[in-house]
């Protein structure tokens, strides 16, 4: 529409007078959707490659570099991902022109296969659902707090930092869904909590066991019923 045109370039006024060249291209980076509900060129690189950006090669930087324009096109995991490697070429070829990198350089990196380092889908997929499950209602709840605030945790490249000890939430991951503890039934449901007792910091909690959803009930902080002898004064 008329309104939003011009509310689009006054904000585009107001970004190139309050911003250089090279910041305006910054966050232009770190916004841009790179595909796989992926967005910005550091969440990106972790993606695909599971490296920072710094340790990427040439040829999967030219490829990062030529996704923005048609992330769906230039997708480098699909069974024909040709196009994808024309655009990568046509990157590096831009980079020659430029001065940016060497004649040579180009022609090594052209040489490189598309698929060069990309993590695999599936085994990627299958550890993030595990990790998740293991995660379970302690951070899930930080980050609906997050997204309530408005921030997209999934796309945005956001940090969120928590106290969770990764070894000690496994623990108490295996031990409410495994075979360790007995339980009187499978339906019998618990709620737990761990804290520092230097400083109080949560440092592993589960909201339940067996749970078919990961936004499941927490039983740890929902749940009314008198905790454990150990607490009591």
């Amino acid at each position: 529409t008329l309104k939003r045109k011009a509310q689009e370039a006054w904000l585009a006024l107001r970004v190139e007078k309050n911003f250089s060249k090279d910041e305006i291209l910054t966050f232009y980076m770190n916004k841009v959707y790179m595909g796989h509900g992926v967005s910005g060129m550091k969440t990106a690189a972790e993606y695909f490659y599971g490296k920072p950006l710094t340790e990427l090669s040439l040829p999967q930087l030219a490829l990062l570099a030529g996704m923005p324009q048609s992330p769906t096109n230039y997708d480098p995991y699909l069974k024909d991902n040709s196009a994808a490697k024309e655009r990568r070429n046509t990157v590096l070829l831009a980079m020659v022109k430029y001065g940016a990198i060497t004649k040579k350089e180009a022609d090594d990196a052209i040489k490189v296969p598309i698929n060069d380092g990309l993590q695999d889908l599936t085994s990627k997929t299958a550890l993030a659902n595990t990790n998740r499950k293991v995660v379970d209602a302690y951070v899930q709840s930080t980050l609906a707090e997050a997204a309530s605030l408005g921030y997209d945790t999934n796309k945005s490249g956001l940090k969120i930092y928590t106290n969770m000890d990764s070894n000690l939430q496994q623990s108490m991951y295996d031990n409410a869904n495994g075979t360790a503890v007995t339980f009187p039934s499978a339906d019998t449901q618990i709620g737990a909590t761990m804290t520092d007792p230097n400083n109080g910091n949560v440092v592993a909690q589960i909201g339940g066991r067996n749970l078919k959803t990961l936004q499941g009930t927490n039983h740890a902080r929902l749940k009314t019923r008198s905790s454990g002898s150990s607490i009591k004064p």
